[in-house]
């Protein structure tokens, strides 16, 4: 049978971890849990050693936060060598028994399938769509959930152009072939990133909705209205545009980017203008 590695970071919120691993314990297959602190403090990643667990579970530290992108990357370098797949999974997700099941039938079908996800509903309101997989613009370079803030509705599996990074079932072989996320992102957009590269590939990204997890949205960066959050997302967007795209799509991609930065500075109510400067100078100096 073949063997998943299930990838999970850990950043100062040992709490929402181990709900998570704890709903892992339901779930049946042959599967371990890779649990990477990425440089919690020490009353947070002593609740880590302390738990107690059936699953087949490795716990590693890093001394400082490495960011999503590279704490994945090291992460599943502690993964069995006889592993077929790695199941990226946000600390602060519940998982349903048979969410792992449903994920590898579907990747299983075609072995140009290089990742899979799951329908992710909110924690806090089980009956709303966060994100069923992710669409991607190729005109604007613009990556959006798919049935964002959407009631539950019955959808069967289907490819899309791009996966949310809070669950991704992924080929071993194709995460080698990609070399794993772009460790310049730190955090937001490396998802992205790796799918747009996947697919240049010919690699096929598909969503599978009877597989179900709940995500506690925004945790790990103080939520998506958080000036850290808008800080990380606009500044690697531009690491995006300037790594992925070449003459008309790179000036249509810089144009939609303009507005973008725009729009977040203004909607996230950072319209104190001192304020605003200092995040714009911060995106653009890094």
């Amino acid at each position: 049978m073949d063997k998943t590695s299930i990838i999970i970071l850990n950043w100062n919120s040992a709490d929402d971890t181990i709900e998570c691993i704890k709903s892992l314990e339901k779930v049946k297959g042959n599967f371990e849990v890779i649990l990477l602190d990425n440089g919690s403090k020490n009353e947070d990643f002593i609740k880590l050693k302390k738990l107690k667990t059936n699953l087949k579970l490795k716990l590693f530290r890093e001394k400082q936060n490495t960011g999503f992108a590279r704490g994945n990357n090291i992460a599943i370098k502690h993964a069995d060598k006889n592993s077929t797949y790695y199941c990226l999974l946000n600390n602060d997700t519940i998982v349903e028994s048979n969410f792992l099941v449903k994920l590898l039938e579907t990747i299983k079908k075609n072995d140009m399938i290089a990742a899979v996800s799951p329908k992710i509903m909110y924690y806090s309101n089980p009956k709303i769509i966060w994100a069923a997989g992710s669409t991607f613009n190729e005109f604007t370079g613009r990556a959006t959930l798919r049935c964002f803030n959407q009631k539950d509705f019955s959808e069967g599996e289907k490819e899309v152009s791009a996966l949310v990074g809070c669950c991704m079932l992924i080929r071993k072989h194709v995460w080698i072939k990609t070399k794993g996320f772009g460790e310049k992102y730190f955090a937001y957009i490396e998802e992205t990133d790796w799918c747009f590269r996947t697919k240049k590939l010919g690699f096929k990204l598909f969503l599978q909705p009877h597989s179900v997890i709940y995500h506690k949205v925004g945790m790990s960066t103080g939520g998506g209205y958080s000036p850290r959050s808008i800080f990380l997302l606009v500044r690697n967007k531009r690491y995006f545009i300037a790594k992925n795209s070449h003459g008309l799509q790179f000036i249509l991609w810089g144009f939609f980017y303009f507005i973008e930065v725009i729009a977040r500075l203004l909607l996230y109510n950072i319209i104190d203008f001192e304020k605003s400067m200092k995040v714009v100078q911060a995106i653009f100096s890094s």
